[in-house]
């Protein structure tokens, strides 16, 4: 399993394009990849878990990857969140 933290930077709302996005990326992989922030957890597949998990406004969430391509999935979220932050915000 692969592991990383991406910073969620997004003030008060989660843009729905990037969530769309995001969805529509985590679905090229074989992976299951998963979004956790504290104790809960949502799949990277479902944009209704990815919208209720960040309506929590957390920080940072991890990015927690399994499967064959692991490696290019954990990466490829990780590009994502770098790529949709807040003009003026870096992760």
């Amino acid at each position: 399993m692969k592991q990383a933290r991406v910073k969620v930077a997004w003030d008060r709302r989660f843009p729905m394009r990037a969530t769309i996005q995001m969805v529509q990326l985590a679905r090229r992989f074989r992976s299951r990849i998963l979004f956790r922030a504290g104790a809960q957890l949502a799949d990277a597949q479902s944009i209704l878990g990815i919208l209720i998990l960040a309506s929590s406004l957390v920080s940072y969430m991890d990015v927690e990857v399994s499967g064959d391509d692991e490696q290019e999935a954990v990466q490829a979220m990780v590009e994502h969140f770098d790529r949709h932050q807040p003009p003026g915000q870096s992760a």
